[in-house]
C-alpha cells in the first residue's frame, strides 16, 4: 500500500511539474517578429515619421530607445555629435507601414532588401546612401521617394504594381526598362539619376508609350525623366503629345 501511495505521489508531482513547464515552453516558442536595422552615418540628428499597425521599439544604437505606435508618429534623435556610425534596430518591424526620414543632410544607410515586409510608404530625404534593386521592394509599396547619394539600381519594370508615387534621384543606376502593364497610375513619376546609367532612348520611348497606352493623365500629374536619362525620340512623339494634352499642357519633362 505504501509503495502504491509513493508511486502515485511521484506521478502527481511529475504531472504538476509538466503543467508548470508548459507556459514557459510556449512563451519561448513565440516569434518576436521582424527586425529592421539601418546605419546612421556621420550624422548628429535624424528625424521623420513612422506609421505602424502595432507597437515598435527603436533602439538608437547609443543606449537610448523609444517606442512608437499609431499613424504618423513623429520621431527624432540627437546623437550629440556626428562622429562614426550608429546602428539603429527596430523590433517588431513587421508592424511598420511608413518609414519617412526627412532630416536635412542626414545619411541613413541600408539595402532595399532589408525593408520590413509591411512597408507601404517609403520616403527618404537627405544625403542618404540607400542601395539595392527596385525588385527588392516589398510588394505592397505604393509610395517611394528616395533622394541623396543613393545607389538604387534595377529595372522600372520591377516596380510593385500598386505604386501611386515614384521619385528616385541621386547617384542611382536605375538603367533598365523593357515593358510593363501599368494598372495603377503613379500621379508623380520622377526618375532623375545623376550618376552613370539612366535609361537609353529606346527605354525612354517605350516607357512613355506604355504610360500613354495604359493610363489616363490629368492636370496636376507629373512625369519627369531628366538627369542622365536619354532624350526621347520621334518614336514616342504621339505618346508625349497625348500625355501632355491629358495633363492640360504641362507636367511632362524630359531631356
Amino acid at each position: 500500500m505504501k509503495a502504491k501511495l509513493l508511486l502515485a505521489l511521484i506521478v502527481s508531482l511529475l504531472f504538476c511539474g509538466s503543467v508548470q513547464a508548459n507556459p514557459t515552453f510556449m512563451a519561448l516558442s513565440v516569434s518576436p517578429g521582424e527586425t529592421f536595422e539601418f546605419d546612421v552615418v556621420t550624422t548628429q540628428v535624424v528625424s521623420g515619421l513612422f506609421s505602424t499597425t502595432g507597437s515598435i521599439l527603436v533602439d538608437w544604437g547609443d543606449g537610448n530607445s523609444n517606442s512608437y505606435n499609431g499613424t504618423d508618429q513623429v520621431w527624432s534623435h540627437d546623437y550629440g555629435d556626428a562622429i562614426g556610425t550608429r546602428t539603429v534596430t527596430i523590433t517588431n518591424a513587421g508592424a511598420l507601414t511608413k518609414y519617412r526620414m526627412d532630416a536635412v543632410g542626414a545619411n541613413v544607410q541600408f539595402a532595399l532588401s532589408d525593408l520590413p515586409s509591411g512597408v507601404v510608404y517609403f520616403i527618404c530625404y537627405g544625403s542618404n546612401t540607400i542601395s539595392g534593386s527596385l525588385s527588392d521592394l516589398p510588394s505592397g509599396v505604393v509610395y517611394f521617394i528616395c533622394t541623396g547619394s543613393n545607389t538604387v539600381s534595377g529595372s522600372l519594370s520591377d516596380l510593385p504594381s500598386g505604386v501611386t508615387a515614384f521619385y528616385c534621384s541621386g547617384s542611382n543606376t536605375v538603367s533598365d526598362y523593357t515593358t510593363k502593364t501599368w494598372t495603377t497610375k503613379p500621379a508623380t513619376f520622377k526618375v532623375i539619376p545623376t550618376g552613370v546609367g539612366g535609361l537609353d532612348e529606346n527605354e525612354i520611348d517605350q516607357l512613355l508609350i506604355d504610360l500613354d497606352d495604359d493610363l489616363e493623365w490629368v492636370a496636376g500629374n507629373s512625369i519627369e525623366l531628366t538627369g542622365t536619362n536619354a532624350a526621347p525620340t520621334a518614336a514616342s512623339s504621339a505618346a508625349r503629345s497625348n500625355i501632355l494634352t491629358e495633363m492640360g499642357g504641362s507636367g511632362l519633362t524630359t531631356n
